[in-house]
């Protein structure tokens, strides 16, 4: 793993606190947007970054 992954799945680490429970949700799907558009730009299909957004709502 890179050192800039590394660090991602670092930042990551939760406590039991719902805080940082929600804290780190919210890191992880940033991290989930951004694969999608990488992802969806190296094999041509659109991103559909409303479906993703909804999908964070719900947690």
């Amino acid at each position: 793993m890179s050192k800039q992954q590394l660090s991602r799945l670092k930042k990551w680490e939760a406590s039991i606190d719902p805080r940082g429970i929600m804290g780190k949700l919210s890191n992880i799907f940033q991290e989930i947007f951004r694969l999608n558009k990488t992802l969806s730009e190296k094999t041509e299909l659109e991103a559909n970054e409303e479906q993703f957004k909804k999908a964070s709502e719900m947690v």
